[in-house]
């Protein structure tokens, strides 16, 4: 109360919707597709195999997502990727996150 509003108080973007989610994930190269990726890029994540699994396969998380923000952290390439996507498809690729068994494929609008 009794303070001036600026520009900075307020979102230029709207909110998350009801239903989804933003996952932020910190990758190195090789994980994400191009060190130009940027907001608005649409891409799908992909789960990799574990170290060791026999099927070289891997299983599609996410088939669109849209990147929010892309920020560089640390001093190798690494990425800090934010992705907009379902609440159901967020706990899944936080789950795969967790064992930096998430890629990025880099795909076109439809």
């Amino acid at each position: 109360a009794g303070t001036l509003a600026t520009p900075d108080m307020f979102a230029n973007r709207a909110a998350i919707a009801v239903g989804d989610g933003v996952v932020g994930l910190a990758l190195a190269p090789g994980q994400f597709p191009t060190l130009s990726l940027r907001p608005g890029d649409v891409v799908r994540v992909v789960e990799t195999p574990r170290q060791g699994d026999d099927a070289p396969a891997q299983r599609v998380l996410v088939e669109v997502a849209e990147v929010v923000d892309v920020s560089p952290i640390g001093v190798q390439g690494q990425l800090f990727i934010s992705l907009s996507m379902t609440t159901s498809e967020a706990d899944e690729v936080s789950a795969a996150a967790s064992q930096h068994r998430v890629r990025l494929i880099q795909i076109g609008e439809e």
